[in-house]
């Protein structure tokens, strides 16, 4: 497995709480002892402010700034990658 892509969705109630973050970190410190990717992924609309400060504390980098674009619409999002 080369790249990983990881999310979290989490009921509004445990917002702001770490739980994400730590989830986060904790998955990509198993997949990575168990199947050794290149690289875990992860995208959010630009307007998400609380999944991009997620990505950035589990160790994540901006890649791409692009539009995702489905049947509700098009909309601005960017692509992080934390690259092992």
């Amino acid at each position: 497995m080369h790249n990983l892509e990881i999310g979290w969705r989490f009921n509004q109630l445990s917002w702001g709480k770490g739980y994400a973050t730590e989830a986060a970190a904790h998955i990509i410190k198993q997949l990575t002892a168990q199947l050794r990717p290149e690289k875990f992924s992860a995208t959010a609309l630009t307007e998400n402010f609380a999944s991009i400060n997620i990505m950035k504390k589990i160790g994540m980098k901006q890649v791409e700034q692009y539009t995702h674009r489905d049947d509700n619409g098009a909309f601005a999002a960017v692509l992080y990658q934390k690259i092992l």
